[in-house]
């Protein structure tokens, strides 16, 4: 079926669609579009993730390419991003990802596989400081560093109080640089946190 493999080519390049996008996409009828996935999910060609989003099995088993193509733009960030560049010592359970589509709340947190992804929103000025990571020929974005712990800031969070922190992996200037759209609590604590890395008063 011409219509079923033009899905599934979707799907490949967007790692994650919803039947709104698909309908769209394909410039056909809502309640059609259901039944073709419906067929592909039975086949075992596409995964179902939850009510009214699909993704491919490569993409479901991958949690960190899965937790950002849910909502775009996102990119992973605070604890869990420092947990993954071995930035804290603490082990985080919960994939957080960063934002600037509005969804409802039902989607705040949600489990996938067993694990927990929980999304913030972000303003559209303070969405960047992050690159792209490669696993297994697919992508996902993750918050630099010092990008995680200005985002934890923002969110209420203070990284000092929270976790065991390894400072030499610290970039003090990007950490000034970053901080400069973000309110001004946030870039004062990023001007304290970057003075006492020049003067080496913290470390691991």
């Amino acid at each position: 079926m011409v219509k079923t493999q033009k899905i599934i080519e979707i799907i490949e390049r967007r790692y994650v669609v919803s039947t709104d996008e698909l309908a769209r996409a394909l410039k056909d009828d809502k309640g059609k579009v259901i039944k073709l996935l419906d067929y592909l999910v039975r086949r075992g060609k596409i995964v179902k993730i939850r009510r009214g989003y699909y993704t491919i099995k490569p993409v479901f088993d991958r949690v960190n390419v899965l937790a950002t193509a849910l909502l775009r733009p996102a990119y992973i960030s605070l604890a869990y991003a420092l947990m993954v560049q071995n930035i804290i010592t603490q082990y985080i359970t919960e994939v957080e990802v960063m934002t600037t589509k509005k969804f409802p709340r039902s989607m705040r947190e949600i489990e996938i596989n067993g694990i927990k992804i929980r999304f913030y929103r972000i303003k559209r000025e303070l969405f960047f400081g992050y690159r792209w990571e490669e696993e297994d020929g697919f992508y996902y974005a993750i918050a630099y560093p010092e990008k995680a712990l200005l985002d934890l800031h923002y969110i209420g969070i203070n990284p000092e109080d929270m976790f065991t922190i390894d400072w030499s992996k610290i970039n003090s200037d990007r950490l000034i640089e970053y901080s400069r759209l973000f309110p001004k609590r946030v870039k004062d604590w990023a001007t304290k946190i970057a003075n006492a890395l020049q003067a080496n008063l913290l470390s691991k």
